[in-house]
């Protein structure tokens, strides 16, 4: 049976308790908001737990209150906002007129307005992919590569922003606002009535994972036993259990087998473990060859040899990487790793490939139906190809 320790529990970050983190974090800013530390304790542990639309929010609450400027939150407001180009000016002209600011910010931002207004006199509204602050000296950088706009969110790519300004986003709910209301014991008792129903389970799990109870605990065990529950809602209930703390092994039964997890288990994680991340890089790599950046000698050293890419190629690698076909391909393999997991396929070298070009049939396929953003041919299917496309397809669904 799994339980909770306190002793693991003083480096959150390290120990991945986001959960318990960002809850504790709340209750320091119910007490007091002006907390800057308490603001960047949130903002922190919602990235991390892929709570992208939440962390916005915290943002937007952030710029809002009487809280002093904060680098970290400085730095994560940058890359929250990076998409909403109009919300990010609004968001650091709030920040700009907070107590502490430094002179390096303010240059920052009065970089990027320039930059913004030299675009709309131009005529292109559509954005840019510079921040303020990007690469500058002495602002730290995300709190890990794929934290931000990770696209593990349930808001899928292409779906537009629940909010178009910075009130807006404040004023929308957390999962953690429930604890203005209600006892924490109240909130989890609400939440794990909704737990076992299929429809709200990943409603209630996504709340539970903000709410370190011992009933928590409890309510998410019996989400990884119910096989009625959808199997990427059981994968984020295993999840919501580490983050609160919890230790020790766990009953999930999914797609018709039973598993005893180890919370422990380091493939249990917010991002794409290495396999899949080969996968991720193969098609980014593809990518570059069908723009032109890269020939057939480079593909074959770039995505079969795993060589590094060269300096001169980081412009254009940070572009593909950044372009929607790209957002969709992590979307779709954290989709899977959600729903397959802990039964993990085990991709050799010489599979990465199938998978790949598999992934890049089903892009075009979502481009034709108007879905994805994708202007390239794909190269036909071999049989493990084939097999590998139906299975992705069982994984993400209606996603896809």
């Amino acid at each position: 049976m799994s339980q909770t320790t306190d002793d693991a529990l003083s480096d959150p970050f390290e120990q991945t308790t986001y959960g318990k983190t960002a809850y504790q974090a709340y209750n320091g800013l119910l007490e007091n908001d002006k907390d800057d530390f308490s603001w960047a304790m949130l903002t922190f542990a919602l990235s991390l737990m892929g709570y992208d639309d939440e962390m916005r929010i915290a943002l937007a609450r952030y710029a809002l209150s009487a809280a002093p400027y904060n680098r970290e939150i400085f730095a994560m407001g940058t890359f929250g906002f990076t998409k909403q180009t109009g919300v990010l000016t609004e968001w650091l002209r709030l920040i700009e007129r907070k107590r502490g600011v430094d002179a390096e910010a303010r240059r920052a931002i009065a970089e990027f307005v320039r930059d913004r207004a030299r675009r709309e006199t131009a005529g292109d509204t559509a954005g840019s992919d510079s921040r303020p602050g990007d690469r500058a000296a002495g602002e730290p950088a995300p709190a890990h590569p794929g934290a931000i706009d990770s696209m593990t969110s349930d808001r899928a790519a292409g779906m537009p922003a629940p909010a178009s300004s910075v009130r807006e986003w404040a004023e929308l709910s957390l999962p953690l606002d429930m604890l203005r209301t209600m006892e924490l014991g109240e909130a989890v008792a609400h939440l794990g009535k909704l737990s076992e129903d299929a429809d709200t389970a990943a409603q209630a799990v996504r709340g539970l994972a903000l709410l370190p109870d011992s009933n928590s605990g409890k309510w998410l065990r019996r989400v990884c036993r119910n096989p009625a529950i959808a199997p990427n809602v059981q994968t984020k209930a295993l999840l919501a259990m580490r983050g609160i703390g919890l230790t020790g092994n766990v009953k999930v039964v999914k797609l018709g087998s039973e598993h005893t997890v180890d919370l422990d288990d380091p493939r249990l994680r917010n991002d794409l473990p290495p396999e899949l991340m080969q996968v991720y890089d193969w098609v980014a790599v593809w990518l570059l060859r069908a723009e032109g950046c890269i020939g057939d000698d480079e593909f074959g050293a770039y995505a079969e040899g795993g060589k590094p890419f060269p300096q001169e190629l980081f412009d254009k690698t940070r572009v593909i990487f950044a372009s929607p076909a790209m957002e969709t391909v992590n979307r779709w393999l954290m989709d899977f790793y959600d729903y397959a997991y802990p039964a993990l396929p085990a991709i050799a070298s010489e599979e990465r490939r199938s998978w790949a070009e598999a992934i890049l049939s089903l892009l075009h396929e979502a481009s034709v139906r108007g879905e994805a953003d994708f202007a390239y041919e794909a190269p036909a299917l071999t049989e493990a190809g084939q097999a590998i496309a139906t299975r992705l397809t069982e994984a993400v669904g209606s996603r896809l």
